[in-house]
């Protein structure tokens, strides 16, 4: 009985028959590496976020040796790789299969955004826009010597004001002030989605600095756009500002294809919410969501890396401080406003 017959005896005689570890090769030829489940380069010379896995390792082989016409065979067996090369090009081998690697990095894994529970802080936020409509409709005793009107004229967006007569606080004021009731309550729906899921993400305080920024800085670039006569009111270009800070902080780190789909929604709800009614100021609200989609993108990129920022302890002071800005600067903004008023009598 020749050799290889008495290795691969019958199972039945207790003795297991031997696989073949090496498969035929040329003279001189050797083993690059020999891998797991989990591949890596050459053992020890390459950082774990670089391990694809088997099957796709070996087709990045084939891949890389094939391109330099270094000859090669790549042996697959269940979850193992072996890449044989001559021994003299075995150096040459083992630096392309690193370049090889390198260049397709799987990418690193993101932790989730953190989840901020803050639906009642923003209700309240938005009924507070409601008692303030309220307010300036003279429903209140409060201001009872100013109408509607003088309302409208003292903090609305007028471009010939803030333009050439530096009133750039009207930024701000007109985001709060709204023309009639089906006005202001369809900003509160619309907030009660829209700024939940910012605030969700980022916290109130951040949340209501992000939205009334970008509304602020949206009602600035409309009034240096538009016609001098252009006087614009409402919070919806904040609201706009909200769907465009939501859509930077999810595309911050997305890909190319899904960036464009989160775009693409943006500028879909930009068309189907704010873009209907004689009296509706579509650029306001365009610039708004371009506003809040780069503050979103700012802020996304160091949520999405450093998420355990985002709920220590800093943050938590961090985030209130900037709700309290956000709220002192739209009553300084008021105050402001009103003492010009005041100080004209």
């Amino acid at each position: 009985m020749s050799a290889t017959r008495r290795r691969a005896t019958r199972k039945g005689s207790g003795i297991q028959p031997r696989l073949q570890e090496r498969p035929p090769l040329p003279p001189f030829w050797i083993p690059l590496r020999q891998a797991g489940p989990e591949v890596s380069a050459i053992p020890g010379t390459l950082p774990s976020n670089l391990k694809p896995r088997a099957e796709e390792a070996a087709t990045l082989f084939r891949l890389a040796l094939s391109a330099k016409g270094l000859p090669h065979r790549v042996f697959t067996r269940r979850d193992h790789v072996t890449v044989y090369v001559p021994a003299l090009l075995s150096r040459l081998a083992r630096h392309e299969v690193l370049a090889c690697l390198a260049e397709n990095r799987p990418e690193r894994p993101l932790p989730p955004l953190p989840v901020h529970n803050t639906p009642f802080a923003v209700i309240v936020f938005l009924l507070c826009l409601i008692v303030w409509y309220a307010v300036t409709r003279g429903a209140t005793p409060l201001f009872p010597s100013l109408r509607a009107e003088e309302w409208i004229s003292i903090g609305a967006a007028d471009a010939l004001r803030m333009a050439q007569g530096g009133q750039w606080h009207r930024a701000i004021t007109s985001l709060t002030l709204h023309g009639d009731s089906p006005h202001v309550l369809g900003n509160v729906l619309f907030g009660a989605v829209f700024m939940v899921l910012l605030c969700r993400r980022t916290g109130f305080g951040p949340g209501l600095f992000l939205c009334l920024l970008a509304g602020a800085i949206g009602n600035i670039l409309n009034a240096w756009l538009q016609p001098p006569q252009h006087i614009s009111i409402g919070f919806s270009t904040s609201l706009f500002g909200t769907v465009g800070a939501l859509c930077g902080l999810y595309g911050a780190s997305a890909q190319k294809t899904r960036l464009w789909v989160i775009l693409g929604a943006g500028l879909a709800l930009l068309a189907l919410l704010g873009s209907e009614g004689a009296r509706t100021d579509i650029m306001a609200h365009l610039f708004g969501l371009i506003c809040g989609f780069f503050s979103g993108t700012l802020l996304g990129a160091p949520l999405r890396r450093y998420p355990e920022f985002f709920t220590g302890r800093a943050w938590r002071l961090i985030s209130p401080a900037l709700g309290a800005i956000a709220i002192l600067g739209t009553a300084g903004a008021w105050a402001y406003a009103l003492n010009l008023r005041f100080a004209a009598l």
